[in-house]
């Protein structure tokens, strides 16, 4: 049985509780980026740096290699010509690296925030490759 001492304390104890959630609460901002297009009914940012984030947006199991400047009106669409699907999932010092599909076969690729700059980073012989980092200008 709990006695009027306790009640105090439990009551106590939730009230804290409810003031420490309020401030953590308001500690942060959340920004959308999905980019407004009916083309578009997913998109994911993956990665972040310099005030930038990248990943994909798409629907239907297309994805576009996508670039954000923390807005969604900012979205550039970095898919490039031919690909059946791409996807940023690094981003440092302007660019941006991650792969890009052709025939079902994946190819490492390398952005400088625009589709123009795709560059293929696949090596001669290999089938499939990725790029999931990038730092300093390496991949």
């Amino acid at each position: 049985m709990l006695n009027i001492r306790d009640t105090n304390i439990a009551a106590l104890i939730v009230l804290g509780s409810v003031m420490l959630a309020a401030k953590a609460s308001a500690q942060w901002i959340v920004t959308n980026l999905h980019p407004v297009s009916p083309a578009n009914l997913e998109s994911n940012a993956l990665a972040v740096g310099g005030g930038q984030q990248a990943g994909f947006a798409g629907s239907g199991g297309l994805a576009h290699a996508s670039l954000w400047s923390g807005t969604a009106a900012s979205w550039v669409d970095l898919h490039p010509p031919g690909a059946d699907n791409s996807i940023a999932k690094a981003i440092s010092g302007g660019q941006q690296a991650g792969s890009s599909s052709f025939g079902g076969q994946s190819h490492a690729s390398l952005w400088s925030g625009t589709a123009a700059s795709w560059v293929d980073l696949n090596p001669a012989g290999a089938t499939v490759s990725y790029a999931n980092a990038i730092s300093g200008g390496q991949q």
